[in-house]
């Protein structure tokens, strides 16, 4: 991949039905592991869960990309994200509807029941944020205090999927409702777009969204399972400035420097675009199923 940064993606191998790493040029199948859906770096390390169904892993590795720690717990199904508080990393369970926490010792320290369907998990302002997807109607974000206590909630029926943070404000994806919310600190709803208002346009769901402070843009993809998505670049207010078309379910994305690297799920293809520009860079086959990637 030629570009000016380094990236650790995950993935996974449907010819051996293994969690597989791609970084470096290199492709590291981890042993055990069934589908790694998400990657973090802290602290010189990289941090990687495996969303298996049967009990989610939590994998940390060093820069040569050697699993220096790992943590299997059977009450985590569907791992689908990554945070982390002080010491201590906090893990969404998308099947199990539930928050695992491991302390500084690479062991699990509690799992804390939340709403139906968690997709992420936001620390912001001495406040833990987790949108829950639902199904359908349900979907809420569900906001907690640091200790993951005391908590309220807010009905979201799209879907809640992602959520980004820009001063007193929030900004959530919509799964369902292919849409961007905004609110304010309060909780108050300051607006929204429909990114796919064509109610007849079947299968478009919100996937991933950013903000590029940069530029003062908040970046959000649309993905669709059979045909290509797109990188919809919206201002603070929601108006609508660009749209790019990427590949076939662009589930992930993130900035790396002036860029914005996609990943298509079904192409299996990374794709580069400049922010300058707006334009692709470079798209390569990285020959598995992407699910996310850190920069390292």
């Amino acid at each position: 991949m030629q570009t000016h940064f380094l990236v650790l993606i995950t993935g996974f191998d449907f010819s051996t039905n293994t969690g597989v790493l791609w970084g470096n040029e290199t492709r590291l199948p981890i042993p055990g592991s069934r589908s790694l859906s998400y990657a973090r770096r802290w602290d010189h390390s990289g941090y990687v869960v495996d969303e298996n169904y049967g009990g989610s892993s939590l994998f940390r590795l060093d820069k040569d990309l050697v699993v220096r720690d790992a943590v299997m717990e059977p009450a985590c199904r569907g791992a689908v994200f990554i945070e982390r508080i002080e010491s201590s990393v906090l893990i969404p369970c998308f099947g199990s509807d539930n928050v695992w926490v491991v302390d500084d010792r690479f062991v699990t320290d509690r799992i804390v029941p939340t709403c139906h369907r968690p997709h992420g998990i936001y620390a912001y302002r001495n406040k833990i944020y987790v949108p829950c997807r639902g199904d359908r109607d349900d979907g809420e974000i569900r906001i907690y205090d640091a200790g993951l206590a005391a908590s309220t909630s807010i009905r979201v029926p799209t879907g809640p999927r992602h959520m980004i943070f820009v001063e007193d404000d929030f900004y959530v994806v919509t799964e369902f409702g292919h849409e961007v919310l905004w609110f304010s600190e309060s909780h108050a709803l300051l607006g929204r777009v429909d990114l796919e208002p064509d109610e007849d346009a079947r299968g478009v769901t919100g996937a991933e969204i950013r903000y590029a402070a940069s530029r003062a843009w908040i970046l959000v993809s649309l993905r669709h399972e059979s045909h290509h998505g797109w990188l919809i670049v919206l201002d603070h207010a929601l108006n609508e400035l660009h749209r790019v078309e990427v590949g076939t379910n662009p589930r992930f994305f993130d900035l790396c420097g002036d860029s914005v690297l996609v990943l298509n799920q079904d192409d299996r293809t990374a794709t580069t675009i400049s922010l300058d520009t707006l334009e692709t860079d470079t798209s390569e086959d990285l020959g598995m199923c992407p699910q996310s990637f850190c920069a390292i």
